[in-house]
Order: structure tokens, then C-alpha cells, then sequence
């Protein structure tokens, strides 16, 4: 475990949103510390608290850091269909889905990659969460 030079946790704690996220990600993988450690160690920026992240969608501000540090709700993936897009693109995506989980704020069943972190933006209501686990 290494410690993260100055300059770049001044970095990462002016970013915000899902940026901050990846950020802290990429810094947590190479230097070998939690993303809860790297957040506790960023200097508060503007007097903002570091552990939240603030998403804004169609002029709504969503407080996410519910969804960011909560795993999301699965379902069984066999039961969605996603044969009503026939595009090219369509059946690309539908290769990476892995697994299905439900919006964490209208329900509606979302077919998602493993990656993560991952930045979901639901098609029903718009909402956008950011899910670590």
C-alpha cells in the first residue's frame, strides 16, 4: 500500500460526479487502498462533503449516494426481453449484459454489464445511479 501524492487527491477532489468516481476507482486499483479511504483522505473542496455524489438529469438534481454505495436490487435475468431492438448496436450491447437489476427509482428492469463502477441511466424516468458493487 502506497500513499497517494498530494497533488493528485487535490485532483481528484475537484472533480465531481461519476468523473470523481472513476477517479478514486483508478486510484484505489493502483495504489492498493479502498475507494472509502481515498474519499476520507481528499480535502473537502469548497466545503462540500466528499462522500456524496450529486448527479443532475433533466433539470433535476438526484442525490445518489444511496445507490453509490449500495448494491443494486437483481432480478432474474431470464425472465427480460430485449429482442425489440433489431439494430446492429442493439445486439452488441445485449452480448455484454450480464445481469439485471431494478431501478432504483420507478422499478423498471434494467439489463446491465458487470463493470464497475458503472454510471446506469434508466430509460423509463430518466434517473441516473452510479453503482459501485
Amino acid at each position: 500500500m502506497a500513499d497517494i501524492p498530494r497533488e493528485e487527491l487535490t485532483r481528484i477532489s475537484r472533480l465531481s460526479g461519476y468523473d470523481r468516481v472513476l477517479e478514486i476507482d483508478t486510484a484505489s486499483r493502483i495504489y492498493g487502498i479502498s475507494t472509502q479511504q481515498i474519499e476520507a483522505m481528499l480535502p473537502n473542496a469548497a466545503g462540500q462533503e466528499t462522500n456524496t455524489v450529486t448527479i443532475q438529469s433533466k433539470e433535476k438534481e438526484f442525490l445518489n449516494s444511496a445507490t453509490a454505495n449500495n448494491s443494486p436490487q437483481r432480478i432474474e435475468k431470464s425472465g427480460m426481453r430485449f429482442d425489440y431492438n433489431p439494430s446492429q448496436s442493439a445486439q452488441q450491447n445485449r452480448q455484454q449484459v450480464t445481469e439485471a437489476i431494478l431501478c432504483p427509482a420507478c422499478s423498471a428492469p434494467l439489463g446491465i454489464p458487470s463493470i464497475r463502477p458503472i454510471k446506469v441511466t434508466c430509460p423509463a424516468c430518466g434517473t441516473e445511479s452510479i453503482f459501485n458493487n
